[in-house]
């Protein structure tokens, strides 16, 4: 084998890895910062988000098959009384719909707690007309 024919062989190899390595990077370069919009869409759109259905507990019943306990929908009113700004309104307002005194109200939103029960056991039609 000549010089020539030596250097051939031993820069063609070290040229055609560079080659591929240069390929590679902009195929990467064009992925990433070029088309990255175009695979974020696709990506929220094929998103699904979970979300956790609770069964109703059943009906239990005795040996004879009579009722021993039953569901009963019930609500519960709560407050976050740093989110308030107006006290006095939400009181008011909630005060003849609940029957519930508004100072006693005023006294509880205008409390320095992040979370406050006003109401448990809240019947469907007051549920509604809040």
């Amino acid at each position: 084998m000549s010089k020539q024919n030596k250097k051939v062989h031993i820069y063609l190899p070290f040229f055609l890895i560079c080659f591929a390595f240069l390929v590679i990077v902009a195929r990467l370069y064009s992925l990433q910062i070029i088309e990255h919009e175009e695979f974020k869409q696709q990506v929220s759109k094929s998103q699904v988000k979970k979300i956790d259905i609770l069964p109703e507990r059943g009906i239990i019943y005795d040996r004879n098959l009579e009722k021993l306990a039953i569901n009963i929908p019930s609500y519960s009113l709560y407050a976050y009384p740093k989110k308030i700004s107006h006290p006095e309104e939400v009181a008011g307002e909630l005060s003849s719909i609940l029957g519930m005194k508004k100072s006693w109200l005023v006294k509880q939103l205008k409390k320095e707690k992040v979370f406050l029960w006003l109401e448990r056991k809240l019947p469907l039609i007051e549920k509604e007309m809040i």
